[in-house]
This record gives structure tokens, sequence and C-alpha cells, in this order.
């Protein structure tokens, strides 16, 4: 997932790795 991991992405997807990932 780390591919998705964009500014946009992360803005629009839950909390389901966000939180684990970037903290």
């Amino acid at each position: 997932m780390s591919a998705m991991r964009a500014p946009s992405q992360r803005s629009r997807i839950p909390a389901t790795w966000t939180e684990e990932e970037l903290g």
C-alpha cells in the first residue's frame, strides 16, 4: 500500500492503515 500513500489518498482513505502506517 506504499504506492497508495499519497497526500490526496491518505486524506480520503479511512483510518484503516493510515493510523498504523502514518501514525
